[in-house]
């Protein structure tokens, strides 16, 4: 299956890792779709479009808190910059206070799924005429997660037989894991009529 947000490729795993507050819809095609989308499409083709920016000044907040100490929130703006160009930005943030878990051997908490986790996106739309549109796609992104590795039940770790398993979302190793993600990515796209050119042959 490949990934294609606003008709750009997503080219590996952590790619698709993302959040959006901005989609518009998610087309769904079944595979194989070597032909328009490449040969990494035998499984089929997920195409998430968002939303295109408007004239007219608009948008939507909203905060959320929940368990852990976990906050939630997001902004969607979006209004005209000139007569036929409109912009829109797309914000989130996301931060996850405690931890599901605890490190008993270095006494850190453990098991975050955000801590300082955002992301913004935003889209240019130049409408020169009726049968032009030029869109500047521009985003960023930054994800952290923290769980550190641990035994499975029933298991005693092969260097210190003494390690068994922790309980959920605990660990006993000395180790900091944690994954960082940093996207970025910006695609400048141009749309035209072909109708517009035929017509004008024929009045020719």
């Amino acid at each position: 299956m490949a990934v294609y947000v606003d008709n750009v490729y997503m080219p590996s795993p952590e790619a698709n890792l993302f959040s959006f507050n901005n989609i518009d819809r998610v087309e769904v095609l079944k595979g194989p779709q070597g032909t328009l989308f490449g040969r990494n499409t035998t499984g089929g083709v997920v195409q998430i479009i968002t939303k295109d920016p408007s004239t007219k000044f608009g948008g939507d907040v909203s905060v959320g808190y929940a368990n852990y100490n976990t906050v939630n929130s997001q902004a969607y703006l979006t209004a005209g910059v000139l007569p036929n160009l409109a912009a829109d930005l797309a914000l989130m943030y996301q931060n996850q206070g405690t931890g599901w878990g605890h490190n008993f051997t270095t006494g850190r908490e453990n098991g975050f799924e955000a801590k300082n986790n955002y992301a913004l996106r935003s889209k240019w739309k130049f409408t020169p005429s009726d049968a032009t549109s030029i869109r500047l796609i521009l985003d960023y992104s930054r994800q952290y997660s923290n769980y550190a590795y641990q035994v499975i039940p029933g298991v005693h770790s092969a260097v210190d037989p003494a390690v068994t398993y922790p309980g959920p979302y605990n660990a006993l190793g000395d180790l900091n894991d944690f994954e960082l993600e940093r996207e970025k990515g910006a695609s400048l796209q141009l749309e035209q009529d072909a109708r517009v050119f035929r017509k004008s042959v024929v009045r020719l």
